[in-house]
């Protein structure tokens, strides 16, 4: 109780709470009724606000985005005119599902962070394109064949197998496969994929059994035939 050591510590912690409870406090004070007012204003607008409707909407836009931690967009929106000039930077640029972008589609966001994380998975199938189209494109501007290949390739699968270990990391424990789908795709992930959903066969039972599904098939291979009157064909739009 009386070593003055501890008395000090004890007396440093309080200090520090009561100055977290004061910008609790100031923080509350500032926001509490902001939403209020804001829906105020949008249900039941004054004369002033009704003649400067436009700018009302601008002006509750710019509140509520410059109080906002995170924002969303695609990364082609954000190639945006209008977005690029209200959104200078980021602190943090996050790009899900990466493996599917070409790489002007991942470089346009990727521009605006001062740090980029990139989540995707590196043995997904690259970005799908119509060939066509693309070899339209090509000839049009006169692109090479590296340049073609670059439109085709993963840049994420590209940038993941080159990254220094320190950056990158494999999640190996997956939660939505049952164990036999995830073991037929486990070559791609050189056996590294492991199941970690709790009782499988009940999360994971399909209900579907009866004479040619049965409970227990949780993957089933069809074999069709390659002749040309099973091809896919299109009819109309």
């Amino acid at each position: 109780m009386f070593n003055l050591e501890s008395l000090r510590n004890i007396k440093t912690q309080f200090e520090y709470w009561q100055q977290q409870l004061q910008n609790e406090e100031i923080y509350l004070n500032r926001y509490q009724h902001f939403v209020q007012d804001w829906i105020g204003k949008l249900r039941q607008p004054t004369e002033s606000d009704a003649c400067g409707g436009l700018r009302l909407r601008t002006d509750l836009r710019r509140i509520y985005l410059n109080n906002a931690n995170v924002i969303g967009i695609t990364c082609v929106q954000a190639a945006n005119y209008d977005f690029s000039q209200e959104f200078k930077y980021f602190d943090v640029v996050i790009i899900d599902e990466v493996s599917k972008c070409t790489p002007p589609e991942l470089l346009i966001p990727a521009l605006k962070g001062k740090k980029l994380v990139m989540v995707g998975d590196h043995r997904q199938l690259p970005p799908m394109l119509d060939t066509n189209t693309l070899e339209e494109v090509s000839q049009e501007i006169g692109s090479t064949n590296t340049e073609l290949e670059l439109l085709q390739e993963s840049l994420f699968k590209i940038q993941f197998e080159t990254a220094n270990d320190s950056i990158k990391e494999m999640l190996n424990i997956q939660y939505r496969m049952h164990p036999i789908i995830m073991g037929a795709i486990n070559q791609f992930y050189d056996g590294k994929l492991e199941c970690g959903i709790l009782k499988p066969d009940t999360k994971r039972a399909h209900n579907l059994a009866g004479k040619i599904i049965q409970e227990y098939h949780h993957i089933i291979w069809i074999k069709t035939p390659g002749s040309n009157e099973f091809k896919e064909e299109t009819i109309g739009t």
